[in-house]
């Protein structure tokens, strides 16, 4: 039992600084024709890192080593052994709750990344010198063959461990793979109605109401949110928008406050005001269902422009966001400017 011992000791530390080259994800998204990595969810993609890099080479290396009869010739002592066995059990742990939380990561490379990179570095020094300085003593009838009882224990762990760790990136209904592909399904449903119409251009100054306020630091592209900061800006420096206003509610004295947005002289300045003097207002609205918004991360709004004084609709802009893969559609498939559509809806671009 010692030499089985000894061989998934040394496969397990092997197969860890092996995981640092990433060598299963390429494969696994080569034979599902899929680009997973910052397409899954985080949770999935720990998992899948520590599936396809770390557990499938573990066990490769395992019947690898022994088959070759590693024992044989890396015969050296408990000590070396004990020093690999703590690295590996601190690996498996930083795996398994990498894969359960990866909010965790700085807490797992500290408690248990770095100890097991320590354990390995001088377990791994430790064999090397040993089986260099044993080799020509190392008794060849020491091999043993491994048994067909060996085999099918190590392909029910092997099974065991696929399942856990690859079952909910490959077989889940709700995330990995097969949350991708329902994903894009949906948005290639959903991407013919984006798109932007421009009936007519506004002038004169924006507001921006409460729903726009709301949904605005949801609208996350390239993983970056453009918030009303963001927004405001935008209109004024970029579009060439006179100023833009928004009301706000006061905690302390409870009542509703203005804001502007505005150029003065040559410098951007933000300003209290009694009252607004916006001709047109930016409104928005979601346009995804909750349940697929919540719990698959995908996200539509439809933003308007209207003239206060008529309620009419001078334009519109309706667009798709996917988180997972990350896909966008407004203007066309995998094409949407937010700039672009306010130029347009100002008479600034065609």
């Amino acid at each position: 039992m010692g030499f089985i011992l000894r061989s998934l000791n040394i496969a397990v530390f092997a197969a860890f600084w092996l995981s640092f080259l990433r060598p299963g994800v390429p494969v696994v998204e080569y034979i599902l024709d899929t680009p997973l990595i910052g397409n899954l969810r985080d949770s999935d993609e720990s998992l899948l890192h520590a599936f396809a890099d770390f557990f499938v080479p573990g066990v490769l290396l395992y019947f690898v080593l022994r088959f070759v009869a590693i024992e044989r010739w890396a015969k050296v002592s408990p000590t070396a052994h004990t020093q690999l066995l703590i690295a590996n059990a601190l690996i498996v742990s930083v795996f398994f709750l990498a894969a359960s939380d990866p909010s965790l990561g700085l807490p797992i490379a500290v408690f248990f990344g770095l100890p097991a990179i320590i354990f390995s570095l001088t377990g791994t020094t430790t064999l090397l010198f040993e089986a260099a300085a044993n080799h020509e003593t190392a008794n060849p009838g020491w091999r043993q063959p491994v048994s067909g009882t060996e085999i099918k224990f190590a392909l029910v762990i092997a099974l065991a461990g696929a399942f856990i760790l690859g079952g909910p990136v490959f077989l889940s209904s709700n995330g990995g793979v097969q949350l991708i592909a329902k994903n894009q399904e949906w948005m290639k449903e959903k991407c013919p109605s984006a798109g932007a119409k421009v009936i007519r251009p506004f002038v004169g100054p924006l507001f921006i109401d409460e729903s726009t306020k709301q949904y605005t630091s949801r609208w996350t592209i390239s993983d970056s949110s453009l918030s009303v900061d963001h927004l405001e800006a935008m209109l004024v420096k970029d579009v060439g928008v006179a100023q833009v206003e928004w009301s706000y509610l006061d905690p302390k004295g409870k009542a509703i406050q203005y804001r502007v947005y505005r150029k003065v002289g040559s410098e951007y300045k933000y300003e209290s005001v009694d009252s607004v003097s916006a001709s047109y207002v930016v409104r928005a609205k979601s346009i995804v269902e909750k349940e697929v918004s919540e719990n698959r991360s995908i996200k539509g709004f439809e933003i308007s422009i209207v003239d206060i004084a008529t309620d009419q609709t001078t334009a519109t802009l309706r667009f798709f966001m996917s988180r997972y893969p990350r896909l966008v559609c407004g203007q066309g498939y995998g094409t949407l400017d937010l700039g672009k559509f306010f130029r347009q809806a100002f008479g600034r671009e065609s």
